[in-house]
């Protein structure tokens, strides 16, 4: 519903010119995504990122960006790499508010 607010007055002040309360209200809920990647690789026999990235679909440069934090995955990927090491989303990827 909110979508579809925010959609509604970003077509209005398009479209109108006509600036709408809704827009300015809008906040943007910040945080980061980590993740344990690296330390279920490693209780996985010391899998290497390439063959993290093999099984997923992915290169290895994905795999190691996605573990330094400096890229998110996509939640295909997310899921894809969670059914790899056979463990809840949860397990993988954890998202705290900054």
């Amino acid at each position: 519903r909110q979508y579809r607010v925010l959609h509604d007055c970003a077509v209005r002040r398009r479209v109108l010119g006509v600036h709408h309360p809704c827009l300015s209200q809008a906040k943007r809920v910040s945080g980061v995504i980590q993740n344990n990647i690296r330390t279920l690789r490693f209780l996985r026999g010391e899998m290497s990122q390439a063959e993290l990235g093999l099984r997923i679909g992915v290169t290895r440069q994905t795999i190691a960006a996605i573990e330094a934090g400096k890229y998110a995955p996509s939640l295909e990927a997310a899921f894809r790499i969670a059914d790899v090491f056979d463990v809840p989303l949860a397990d993988v990827f954890t998202w705290r508010k900054s």
